[in-house]
């Protein structure tokens, strides 16, 4: 199973460790659903990361430069 961690930054926020967690699901659907309603309401530099059950999280990966 593929879990989806959507990240971003809020409205007028530009340090990328400010960054936060808008949602975690197992579900495309909720996925897409949750990246419209995140710049619907003002957030940017949108990423996700992927994580497969059982396998150690790739941190580097989740990077985004």
């Amino acid at each position: 199973m593929i879990t989806y961690v959507l990240y971003g930054l809020p409205k007028d926020e530009h340090r990328d460790y400010m960054e936060s967690i808008i949602t975690e699901t197992t579900d495309k659907e909720h996925l897409e659903k949750a990246r419209t309603w995140a710049i619907n309401n003002g957030f940017h530099a949108l990423r996700v990361y992927e994580h497969i059950e059982g396998t150690m999280p790739d941190f580097i990966s989740a990077i985004n430069i």
